[in-house]
């Protein structure tokens, strides 16, 4: 549901403002953490298992987020040379 939007903003922000691309997809992520600190009561004092909880979400299902290949990679630093 939410994929082609997060892709409409990839293509936008990427042409136009790179800049702010990063910021604006990590804000999802944000989100992503604070909507499930209020749905799982265990998370609610507790941010750093809400982070852990993220992590392990976002590598058990690389591709739930259409932004997730572009800002965490396949497990390789990402923008690495």
């Amino acid at each position: 549901m939410y994929n082609p939007c997060i892709r409409g903003w990839i293509n936008y922000y990427s042409h136009f403002y790179p800049t702010q691309l990063r910021p604006t997809l990590q804000r999802i992520d944000a989100y992503v953490i604070r909507w499930a600190r209020r749905k799982y009561k265990r998370m609610v004092h507790w941010t750093k298992g809400a982070r852990d909880w993220f992590d392990r979400l976002r590598r058990a299902n690389p591709a739930l987020f259409a932004h997730w290949p572009l800002c965490h990679g396949n497990g390789r630093t990402s923008g690495a040379v």
